[in-house]
């Protein structure tokens, strides 16, 4: 995450590094939700009072992703920590435009993007009387299976 030499200066990673220990620090509950052009994960971060989610497009085109905020306030984050207040619209929705995914690299699948577009994080408070998202399923063996 340094360059070598004498300046040892740091490279970008360095400041995404320093961004997600921050950020992603005391995370009580994690979920990935895949959406096939879309993906979020869900961070719950009680201690501090707040839930992250974590979002990138997986598609060649930009995505308007729609967002149920926990609040009437939000916040996103770039890659380096850059914020901005976000718009909860009037039925509690907040809209997003997620950069497209650049790298193909799956060989045969032209329409394929393994590695997504830039990432957004998104903060919310979390409100009086909070339910975590019910956990989505997983292709486990049942306890009888096992």
């Amino acid at each position: 995450m340094v360059r070598a030499g004498a300046q040892f200066s740091p490279r970008p990673i360095f400041r995404t590094f320093q961004l997600l220990r921050r950020e992603l620090a005391d995370c009580a509950r994690a979920q990935l939700v895949d959406e096939g052009v879309a993906n979020r994960v869900y961070l719950e971060q009680p201690a501090l009072e707040r839930r992250v989610m974590v979002l990138w497009n997986t598609s060649l085109y930009d995505r308007v992703i729609d967002l149920v905020a926990l609040g009437d306030t939000a916040q996103a984050l770039d890659k380096f920590g850059r914020t901005r207040g976000l718009g909860v619209a009037a039925d509690g929705h907040i809209s997003i435009t997620l950069p497209r995914a650049t790298a193909n690299t799956i060989p045969g699948y032209p329409e394929t993007y393994f590695i997504g577009g830039e990432p957004l994080l998104v903060v919310e408070s979390l409100p009086n009387g909070y339910a975590p998202y019910a956990p989505t399923f997983a292709n486990l063996p049942l306890p009888t299976q096992r």
